[in-house]
């Protein structure tokens, strides 16, 4: 029987939620609090990854297990620059030139929505993309130069197409939560954008008086 990617995405993540959950505390917290949403979010960033690259990733994380590095581990060392770069830079910058578009892209498509969550860009700037291209360059140095390249071709795939990756991740996301389509959440979001606004602050006034959080949707950095 020919391996699903859904098959390879199931045993990515659960490798990935292993090795999180052996990291420092402050580094694995969704993961003990709300461990299926990790998984949701981490099953969004594969779902247009090509079996290749899938099986590619999936041998990373196997071989690394079986030496005993945790790749998690690797990739929040690299975010902190704990450790220096050793991939191949010009793959890894052309990789996040083309996401950081494609984010760019849904922060002018869906405004609203984009803004409930960590905004990747701060003040439209064109290089100002600290959460996100931080988040991003510290995972693609976690990959093995086999699986960059192979991801590479699968950004090259996307592009031809005039897909988005960054919307198709959202949608996905969107869909899990019981939600129509990235589009109508924004039209709605927009027609309350002053309600929400004004239920926001004085929910996050309410919370420095209370142990309890105002309810907020999330938007992945990646």
């Amino acid at each position: 029987m020919m391996t699903q990617p859904t098959q390879l995405i199931e045993r990515i993540v659960k490798r990935e939620l292993e090795m999180f959950l052996t990291m420092p505390a402050r580094h694995q917290r969704l993961c003990h609090e709300d461990p299926e949403s990790f998984k949701q979010h981490r099953r969004a960033r594969f779902i247009c990854w090509s079996l290749r690259t899938l099986a590619s990733y999936l041998q990373d994380l196997d071989t690394s297990h079986k030496a005993g590095v945790n790749l998690m581990t690797v990739k929040y060392a690299h975010m902190e620059k704990l450790i220096p770069r050793h991939n191949d830079t010009a793959l890894i910058d052309a990789l996040v030139a083309a996401f950081c578009h494609w984010e760019k892209e849904c922060v002018q498509r869906y405004p609203h929505f984009m803004a409930q969550g960590q905004a990747p860009f701060v003040n439209g700037g064109q290089s100002q993309l600290v959460p996100f291209e931080n988040s991003l360059r510290g995972e693609l140095e976690s990959y093995s130069l086999q699986t960059l390249k192979l991801l590479w071709r699968d950004v090259l795939r996307l592009q031809q197409r005039g897909d988005n990756l960054s919307e198709k991740t959202y949608q996905y996301l969107i869909e899990q939560w019981g939600l129509d389509s990235i589009e109508h959440l924004e039209e709605f979001m927009a027609r309350h954008s002053a309600s929400m606004s004004r239920k926001v602050a004085r929910g996050t006034n309410e919370t420095h008086a209370s142990t309890h959080r105002a309810p907020a949707l999330k938007v992945p950095v990646h």
